[in-house]
């Protein structure tokens, strides 16, 4: 009789989710976990920090690794999760990865709050990523308590969807394998992209990011111009709704485009990645003293192609603070700005994934 598999899960969250939730991320995970082993006689470690999965500094390099091991990554989803930079990049690294192979079955969001907009037309593109997943929702189960039947109830549709994903990547990565054991052709073939198509596309996103920036000067000057010589704290209750609604006209529309490319250069930037890591990968495997100098020549041209990148995040950070704070004060301008403020946030992710392309690790040990 062969061991059972150890199988590894890694759970991103908010803290401020778990607390808000009566401690609920813990107490699902240990709940699935049980009812998992006791399913399948296999053990699923759950990991619900970076430091315990043992990732580090160099988390990206590990996850083709963690991939290979089939190793499942639950994002516990509320709205909250997508305005936190470290959640969207955790997503959109791991899903990337996993599509890039074939198995994003090993991605599996489960839903505490906001199920109603998880769509394909919500404007935000890692929102779009969640809603074309096989995702579980739990918000009408945990009012119920973790003690109900409909609880309980939910916890075997979890359980039994892990065992499906598995058994489905199982295939998908390994042939006739056991599952988490990849084959050598597998692992050779990872992709079909060769260096000259991540130049090429390296060079696109860099237009694609230039393309950008006249929308965000033309929302920035048109906020200047409509409060020059204006001071909102000296107009009537008239004046200022008559002025809030002047300024949501102005940037209505600028935002609508911003948001729309953002989102464009958010997907971009995480098929990027997705090829860049897999064909290092496969290099790497193939010769890895050469693969080495292949890394810097493409370090070069990211630098090249992309060296404001880091300055023009400062700037994002400081324009999105701006607007959110602006946006409290009226519905309307709220509602103007709202495809400005989550095409923020995507191209905030786009470049923590751009700014993580300079410490690429071919050897994919983080050291």
């Amino acid at each position: 009789m062969s061991e059972p598999v150890p199988y590894q899960c890694f759970v991103s969250y908010t803290h401020v989710d778990n607390e808000d939730h009566d401690g609920v991320v813990d107490r699902l995970m240990k709940e699935v976990a049980g009812r998992f082993e006791a399913a399948t006689g296999s053990e699923l470690k759950v990991f619900l920090d970076h430091n315990s999965i043992g990732w580090g500094e160099n988390w990206r390099e590990k996850i083709s690794g963690a991939i290979l091991g089939s190793t499942l990554f639950i994002p516990i989803i509320t709205m909250r999760y997508f305005n936190h930079p470290n959640c969207r990049e955790e997503l959109s690294a791991f899903y990337s990865a996993a599509e890039q192979r074939g198995v994003s079955d090993l991605v599996l969001p489960i839903i505490l709050a906001g199920k109603e907009q998880i769509s394909k037309e919500n404007p935000d593109d890692l929102v779009q990523v969640v809603a074309g997943l096989n995702w579980k929702s739990i918000s009408d189960e945990f009012e119920s308590g973790y003690e109900s039947s409909a609880w309980k109830q939910r916890i075997g549709v979890i359980v039994k969807g892990l065992q499906d994903a598995l058994e489905r990547v199982g295939d998908n990565l390994s042939g006739d394998s056991p599952v988490g054991v990849p084959s050598a052709s597998n692992v050779e073939s990872l992709t079909e992209v060769d260096s000259e198509t991540i130049e090429r596309h390296i060079s696109d996103l860099g237009a694609e990011l230039s393309d950008i920036e006249p929308l965000m000067e033309q929302v920035g000057q048109a906020a200047i111009d409509r409060t020059a010589g204006r001071e909102i704290g000296d107009m009537t209750v008239a004046q200022r709704s008559f002025f809030f609604k002047s300024l949501a006209d102005d940037i209505r529309e600028p935002a609508a485009e911003f948001g729309d490319k953002a989102s464009r250069i958010e997907a971009t930037a995480r098929q990027l990645d997705a090829e860049m890591r897999a064909f290092i990968m496969e290099m790497y495997s193939i010769d890895p003293s050469d693969t080495q100098s292949q890394v810097e020549a493409l370090r070069s041209q990211i630098e090249k192609s992309f060296s404001g990148v880091q300055e023009s995040f400062a700037q994002l950070d400081n324009l999105e603070k701006t607007m959110r704070m602006a946006a409290l004060a009226s519905v309307t301008l709220r509602r103007a700005i709202s495809p400005l403020t989550t095409g923020l946030r995507s191209l905030g992710t786009a470049m923590q994934i751009i700014i993580s392309w300079q410490s690429i690790d071919p050897s994919g040990t983080g050291a």
